[in-house]
């Protein structure tokens, strides 16, 4: 990025130079180039696999957006984590894959131990942890196969029960969450 020392203003796009004024100082700076994609079956094949994943991590975040707790780190922000996540281990690798493969799919890996979970008809029950502490909540997050929606669920963990009841082409996901002064800690997720 150049700075100009001259008087005279220039705003705006010259040939392949772009002037701008920021504090009362000038600036420019090249144009953007357009770049045109090859389209190989490769591209278009990771591209599909990053569109999956990013449609599943966007339904699951807006589901858990008032628990998480963002970081200023963008690689380290929940929505960015879940589309790496589910990128590298939920969607098939090849185009003939390209369905999700919920059988390798975690969506927390905390450092919180996972409850002892009984389930019964209607319900899942546990038993509380030795070091419970206040503002914990257990959720179990459910993940429509072939639509993709995603119903979540929550109880406090001192409840010790959750309803559910599996249901075919669903895949349900148990883990909770503890909040302690502006922190969180999360347990391992434990598919249902």
């Amino acid at each position: 990025m150049g700075k100009t020392e001259h008087q005279i203003q220039l705003k705006g796009k010259i040939g392949p130079l772009i002037y701008y004024t920021v504090k009362g100082k000038q600036y420019v700076r090249t144009a953007p180039t357009r770049v045109k994609q090859p389209n190989t079956p490769e591209q278009l094949n990771e591209r599909s696999k990053f569109a999956m994943a990013s449609r599943l991590a966007s339904s699951l975040y807006r589901a858990m957006n008032g628990w998480f707790l963002e970081s200023k780190d963008e690689s380290q922000r929940a929505y960015n984590q879940l589309v790496k996540r589910i990128s590298e281990t939920g969607v098939g690798k090849t185009e003939e894959e390209q369905i999700y493969t919920f059988e390798t799919l975690v969506l927390t890996e905390g450092s919180l131990k996972p409850l002892g979970i009984n389930q019964t008809e209607q319900a899942l029950t546990w038993n509380l942890p030795a070091q419970i502490k206040p503002n914990t909540i257990v959720f179990i997050i459910s993940i429509h196969k072939e639509s993709l929606s995603v119903h979540i669920q929550s109880a406090p963990i001192e409840s010790q029960t959750i309803p559910f009841h599996a249901e075919e082409n669903v895949h349900s996901y148990l883990f909770y969450v503890q909040r302690i002064n502006k922190k969180e800690k999360v347990s391992t997720s434990v598919r249902l």
